[in-house]
């Protein structure tokens, strides 16, 4: 396959010269008389080479390299300034700006191909190591993936066997003909439908938790409207607590904030997060709160608060908040500490995938109110990766 070369020249006799030069040495070249135009070609043509005449109009050849090595996200291209004869700073000037040669105007053919022939040589080694870093990238990301599955296997193993051991025992009962007379039959029957939907529950909250962690999560980017996510989470909740005992309100400012995000993944997030403040606030009030930030940080933020009068968190727990099933793994009878902690972990997938994090501050007996910054002018959701967006101030 040629060599895609993209040749920069406003001097026309000497940009076919070249560009005869080139064809013969077997590669795909294509002109521009101007660096506006060879930033538009680089653009659309992607070439691997790209030699500019230091002299341009408009942008010099040396600012021209300069506007291209400072594209981060673009694909390598080897750059080569034709330099001027008489002016050795040329040269100079060209290196500092990433240039990766130089080569004067008036130089031998011999000298010229040799040239473009390193260039060539480098663009491969180039191409190669790019390669593999993909395929590195890919084998770290399958390692997550197979990692995650384990987690979701021991877990499971941990969290279900003992209650599939009781329903087993509990239905070989009432299959018994003994057990069809008994009183209490109806109310075993509705244990155990309660049991096998906690653990419904709980398999497709772990599936969630692992596609997060796995980074393969689909996410349906869209316009988010605040006030109606937040309101919808909950009219979710509502149903689920005593609001003789729990007041849940909500605000938002201004009323019709909106901003980019996956509107589904948000409620669920506030969703969990106001279950999380109802298991632990047995009466008084949880509120959501969500306002513009006009932050000094680059792009906009939204901040999303959900506060409650509840028992607050112990210190002691607060380093292994988001990590699922770390504060029940073994506990037994008092140790045991009511929730799986996946909800918090789904949380903290949701709020990277968002650019954001998650603060916690609470206090034994006092409450606790989580804050969500979220980046709310993303045009795609972010790698979760394994980084952790929770940041806990515990007041003793």
């Amino acid at each position: 396959m040629s060599t895609k070369i993209l040749l920069v020249d406003d001097d026309v006799e000497t940009a076919l010269l070249l560009r005869t030069r080139l064809l013969k040495a077997g590669c795909d070249v294509s002109l521009a008389s101007s660096g506006p135009q060879a930033l538009a070609a680089v653009e659309r043509d992607r070439p691997t080479i790209l030699i500019a005449n230091q002299g341009l109009p408009i942008m010099s050849g040396v600012d021209l390299c300069r506007r291209i090595k400072a594209q981060k996200d673009s694909p390598f291209i080897y750059i080569i300034i034709l330099a001027s004869d008489e002016d050795k700073s040329d040269a100079t000037r060209a290196l500092d700006a990433g240039a990766d040669d130089f080569i004067a105007r008036n130089c031998s053919q011999p000298e010229f191909l040799a040239r473009l022939r390193a260039g060539e040589r480098i663009m491969r080694l180039e191409t190669g190591l790019a390669e593999r870093f993909r395929l590195e990238s890919e084998r770290n990301h399958l390692k997550e993936s197979v990692a995650a599955m384990e987690q979701i296997l021991a877990v499971v193993a941990h969290e279900l066997r003992t209650p599939l051991a009781g329903l087993r025992t509990m239905s070989e009962f009432l299959l018994m003909p003994e057990a069809r007379e008994l009183a209490e039959r109806d109310t075993f029957l509705i244990s155990m439908n309660s049991e096998i939907t906690r653990m419904a529950e709980m398999v497709n909250t772990l599936l969630e938790a692992a596609r997060l962690n796995s980074g393969v999560a689909n996410w349906q980017w869209g316009r988010v409207k605040f006030a109606s996510v937040c309101s919808g989470a909950l009219d979710v909740v509502r149903p689920l607590v005593d609001r003789s005992k729990l007041i849940l309100s909500c605000s938002c400012d201004p009323q019709d904030l909106q901003g980019a995000g996956d509107p589904d993944a948000i409620r669920r997030l506030v969703i969990n997060l106001v279950s999380n403040a109802a298991k632990n606030t047995p009466s008084g009030s949880i509120s959501v709160s969500c306002r513009k930030l006009h932050d000094p940080q680059p792009g906009q933020w939204i901040e999303l608060r959900i506060t409650d009068t509840g028992n607050g968190i112990s210190p002691s727990l607060a380093s292994r908040l988001g990590e699922p099933f770390a504060l029940n793994s073994g506990s037994v009878g008092p140790s045991h500490i009511q929730g799986t902690g996946l909800g918090l972990a789904i949380c903290k997938g949701i709020a990277a995938a968002h650019g954001g994090q998650i603060l916690i501050e609470s206090a034994p007996g006092k409450g606790t109110s989580v804050i969500v910054r979220l980046r709310c002018d993303l045009p795609t959701a972010q790698s979760t990766g394994q980084q952790d967006t929770i940041i806990r101030r515990i007041s003793a």
